[in-house]
């Protein structure tokens, strides 16, 4: 853990571990938004952003999420190498793989196959 104190007139140390991010002479923005999120920026650009638990949270579940999109679209594609392998067809209908696809995924969500 690092610890930073903020002196009387607003003045910061920074942190050894962090100087090499920094150059010398270089201006730290600190702002808040409208959620109360301290936005930290430097060379034009914000940088950090401090967020309350409930926030990292929620970006914590995001990365899951997405997780779980990247499984649903492999098991589309392989879903779509199955039919194409039962058809013994190179080009199948998409709109025909997207029906049987989601004939498929309603039947395991009922228990049908």
């Amino acid at each position: 853990m690092l610890r930073v104190l903020i002196e009387n007139d607003y003045k910061i140390a920074i942190p050894e571990p962090l100087r090499p991010s920094l150059a010398v002479g270089d201006e730290l923005l600190i702002t808040t938004d409208a959620s109360g999120r301290i936005i930290v920026a430097w060379r034009g650009r914000a940088r950090l952003a401090l967020v309350n638990l409930a926030d990292l949270r929620r970006l914590e579940q995001g990365s899951l999420n997405k997780a779980q999109r990247l499984a649903a679209l492999e098991h589309a594609r392989a879903a779509g190498e199955r039919i194409r392998a039962a058809r013994h067809a190179g080009d199948v209908d998409a709109v025909t793989l997207l029906r049987q696809l989601r004939e498929e995924r309603s039947d395991e969500l009922v228990g049908v196959r």
